[in-house]
């Protein structure tokens, strides 16, 4: 996950990670910071879906392998000070886990995403840019 060196500089136009960077330490998420801002193309987008520390500390480390604490806040900051300009936040995006012992229905999983109101939100998602590049409305 730390070496990117085989991406191509501004080859790369989206970049999803998906509840990963609190599963690494903060000088690994920073190198693989430096090298997403090196790949990622004129107009490319970082974008973060992980457990919100704020909403999920209950059960953040219910997960062994957390190494990392993140609000939303605190990371927009560390994004801000290894070179992203954060341009969308949501800090309550996606429950924790869709997990359960009752029917998962897809329609209930639209009818959630489409609510204003989320109130089972423990993941946040963050878009990002490398600063100094034009962003997206938010």
């Amino acid at each position: 996950m730390t070496d990117l060196s085989f991406l191509a500089p501004s080859s790369v136009n989206f970049v999803f990670a998906s509840n990963l960077f609190e599963h690494l330490s903060q000088e690994d998420f920073a190198l693989v910071l430096a090298q997403l801002r090196r790949a990622l193309a004129q107009d490319g987008t970082l974008n973060i879906l992980q457990p919100n520390y704020y909403y999920a500390y209950r059960e953040y480390f219910d997960d062994y392998t957390h190494k990392s604490i993140y609000t939303h806040t605190s990371m927009a900051d560390f994004l801000d000070a290894h070179g992203f300009r954060v341009v969308e936040c949501r800090p309550r995006f996606l429950p924790l886990t869709v997990k359960s012992r009752l029917h998962v229905s897809a329609l209930l999983i639209r009818l959630y995403l489409a609510s204003p109101w989320k109130v089972l939100g423990k993941q946040m998602f963050i878009r990002a840019v490398p600063d100094g590049r034009r962003g997206f409305e938010t």
